[in-house]
């Protein structure tokens, strides 16, 4: 039901492009994360797909259909910190964490 909802408030968005108010989900972990427990906290809240679809509408807007670099940019400030993202590599080299296995 929730996802449908979700479709229908989507839907009429894009049919009413007067409206760009996205609501955020309930129960939705503050961003940006700066810790490692913050970032714990937002995979589980992810793992329902209800809360993934809600998140997913909730960042399109940061994306910039012109350029991935900039959307992957924006995206990434608005969800994790860089005091926090320093911690990571994509495959875990330098000794650093895995961010591939979140």
């Amino acid at each position: 039901m929730d996802i449908c909802i979700m479709s229908q408030e989507k839907l009429n968005r894009l049919l009413s492009s007067e409206e760009k108010v996205v609501k955020k989900p309930q129960n939705f972990p503050a961003l940006p994360v700066n810790t490692m427990t913050q970032l714990h906290a937002l995979e589980q809240f992810l793992a329902d797909d209800n809360n993934l679809s809600a998140i997913s509408l909730y960042l399109a807007r940061y994306i910039d259909s012109t350029s991935i670099e900039n959307s992957v940019r924006k995206l990434l400030t608005k969800i994790i910190t860089n005091n926090l993202a320093q911690k990571f590599s994509f495959q875990g080299r330098k000794s650093k964490l895995k961010f591939e296995s979140l």
